[in-house]
């Protein structure tokens, strides 16, 4: 099964790649240009890395073309504060 995964590389995210790479399965991953991918490059053949970021509607288009299934596991906040980033990722994921 071809997998879309948001928040790759993040605490839940890694856990997410490893075991659904471990099952077979073929993994479509958001990556931001300051992500940190150490770690999963044993992985790689599993592995497809889309660049974008949550509220980008051309990257979640990019993201989850051809996939079946997208694991959302990512959460958008402005850098500041943590209230009121929640809204923006789930009108970007309604607009799919």
């Amino acid at each position: 099964m071809r997998i879309g995964v948001t928040g790759a590389t993040g605490f839940l995210g890694r856990y997410l790649v490893a075991n659904l790479a471990r099952a077979g399965h073929q993994l479509r991953c958001w990556h931001r240009p300051s992500s940190q991918q150490e770690g999963l490059e044993i992985f790689q053949d599993s592995l497809t890395w889309v660049p974008g970021e949550l509220g980008e509607d051309h990257a979640a288009h990019a993201l989850v073309e051809g996939c079946d299934a997208v694991v959302h596991s990512a959460l958008y906040h402005p850098s500041g504060g943590f209230m009121g980033g929640e809204g923006t990722s789930s009108r970007s994921w309604r607009r799919m």
